[in-house]
């Protein structure tokens, strides 16, 4: 096996992009960074550092990072992970952990870490294809977040983060600014108000992601969350995506169980691990 890197994210996809499609779900993440790395270069404040480990000309695994954040793993076969741990080593020396399919993300974190590294977050990848009628769900009004509400989505990326115990050395403010380029973040309203915000885009080939879904505490209990999802699910699907992806935390029951009525299900689970 031999390990290829990338300095950016237009040069990995023009090899990896296919063999990434043939998982589309478990691999949505890598594939959301990357293509949005390409088509919004300095979207991440550097150039995605990327890696593909061939077996003979097939991909058998692959890595991205977007320093300081740590590397995002795709699905892939476990023998693969030596090669790619020390492609890591030698270039990303400072990454604090991995993302990604449970095993491979366990079997990186172990080759990196050893016994010396823990869990941060386990989560779970859903699909939807097709919206789950809900009549209890509140009526509103999706529509993108305008620059001057900027200050007000940031406060609420600073809630979504608290809550989610997320980790992001970029102030909220920037990651405001960057999530409304190309209309990428969204404010459920109701009655004149904004109740809820959700980010999404179509940035995977024939499908699309939803991010973060966040209702201030005093609005809670009322389904805007569900319905923010709900209305920016049915919308992409609308502009042509094939299907939705969007990650939970398995530790929030809630969260799991409203996905679910909107109409996602379950693929695979992942996990956000720390090394030391």
């Amino acid at each position: 096996m031999q390990v290829r890197t990338f300095d950016d994210a237009t040069s990995f996809l023009s090899v990896a992009e296919p063999w990434l499609l043939e998982r589309i779900t478990e691999n949505n993440l890598m594939l959301g960074i990357a293509t949005n790395a390409r088509s919004a270069p300095g979207f991440y404040g550097v150039e995605p550092w990327c890696a593909l480990v061939l077996d003979g000309a097939r991909p058998v695994l692959a890595a991205l990072r977007t320093p300081p954040r740590p590397a995002v793993l795709s699905l892939g076969e476990p023998r693969a992970v030596p090669f790619l741990a020390e492609a890591l080593r030698r270039d990303q020396p400072d990454n604090p952990g991995v993302i990604g399919p449970r095993e491979p993300a366990e079997a990186l974190a172990t080759a990196w870490a050893g016994p010396g590294w823990h869990q941060a977050m386990a989560m779970r990848a859903y699909e939807l294809t097709e919206l789950a009628p809900d009549p209890r769900r509140p009526v509103g009004v999706l529509r993108p977040v305008s620059p001057g509400e900027a200050p007000l989505l940031a406060r609420w990326i600073e809630g979504f983060h608290q809550d989610a115990h997320l980790r992001d050395e970029t102030p909220a403010i920037e990651l405001a600014r960057r999530m409304m380029q190309g209309s990428r973040a969204f404010f459920f309203e109701v009655d004149g108000r904004a109740v809820a915000t959700v980010a999404g885009s179509g940035d995977i080939p024939g499908a699309a992601r939803i991010g973060m879904v966040y209702t201030p505490p005093e609005l809670r209990g009322r389904g805007y969350g569900s319905a923010a999802t709900a209305a920016l699910s049915q919308a992409l699907l609308a502009q042509g995506a094939r299907a939705c992806f969007l990650f939970t935390d398995l530790a929030n029951p809630t969260s799991n169980s409203i996905y679910q009525r909107v109409g996602y299900q379950p693929v695979c689970d992942y996990a956000d691990l720390l090394f030391g």
